[in-house]
């Protein structure tokens, strides 16, 4: 921690800002300031259960876990110093075709 605690807290914030930023240019949001543990912010016509399935079906690990007070499932990225800006991009690209999937599906049901 003395010797490389400093650099690796810099590294995580940026990872974190990155996260936040590439969210927040796909029109999503997150809660959770620069704290490591990122939870999304509801998206209409979006179950965090099925965006959860769907991302990890493609090797993106996130963490369905239960809202504050009681509420239904959050879904949660963990960011770590280790994780490649590339990586990050990668999470946030994912996610917006697991939404866009997801949107077209429950239209698809609607007009059923």
């Amino acid at each position: 921690n003395q010797e490389y605690g400093d650099t690796l807290r810099l590294r995580l914030v940026h990872r974190v800002r990155h996260f936040r930023r590439r969210l927040t240019e796909v029109g999503f949001a997150a809660s959770g300031g620069l704290f490591p543990v990122q939870t999304l912010l509801p998206i209409p016509h979006c179950e965090p259960a099925m965006l959860h399935e769907r991302l990890l079906r493609l090797g993106i690990r996130t963490v369905l876990r239960r809202g504050h007070n009681g509420s239904g499932p959050c879904l949660s990225f963990l960011i770590t110093a280790l994780h490649p800006l590339s990586a990050i991009d990668h999470a946030v690209e994912e996610l917006v075709r697991a939404v866009r999937s997801a949107i077209v599906e429950d239209n698809l049901r609607s007009a059923l």
